[in-house]
């Protein structure tokens, strides 16, 4: 990472203390905090700062964590299926 010239790992992560494991026994949540210690441990071992950052999420039949807002000019796209070619 140095070579590249980098100075810290960042890692996005998606992890929910609450979620239990899935149907099929696998534990994700588990997995997901062995990956983060791995990753600090790894960088601790090399002297580079490690940011780890919690990208939540609702669970299944949970609701949405924000409300969505309303599309604004910017976020709407250029053009349509019903749009010409010509106007794109």
């Amino acid at each position: 990472m140095r070579d590249s010239g980098a100075h810290a790992m960042k890692f996005l992560v998606q992890v929910r203390a609450d979620r239990r494991p899935g149907a099929d026994g696998r534990d994700t949540t588990a997995e997901a905090v062995q990956v983060m210690r791995a990753l600090v441990a790894d960088c601790a071992s090399v002297g580079i700062p490690s940011v780890i950052e919690n990208l939540i999420f609702p669970l299944a039949g949970e609701e949405p964590l924000s409300p969505r807002p309303a599309p604004t000019p910017s976020s709407r796209p250029l053009c349509s299926s019903t749009s010409s070619t010509r106007a794109c």
